[in-house]
């Protein structure tokens, strides 16, 4: 009808193995931190003297 090619479908494969691979790479990437921010909460507890996210739950209702 036009004469040009659909040259942006060629993209979408590219696009779909991208959105993929940061699917993975989130995923895997909190399973990997986790231990981190139990350790990082445990630290803010004890410098604040507090359990923090109890308290602002509590105070959030």
């Amino acid at each position: 009808m036009l004469h040009y090619t659909a040259w942006g479908l060629y993209a979408v494969p590219f696009v779909l193995v991208c959105l993929a691979f940061m699917v993975y790479l989130e995923r895997t990437g909190r399973a990997r931190a986790q231990d981190d921010m139990h350790l990082l909460k445990d630290l803010v507890d004890q410098a604040l003297g507090c359990d923090c996210l109890k308290l602002a739950e509590e105070q959030a209702v």
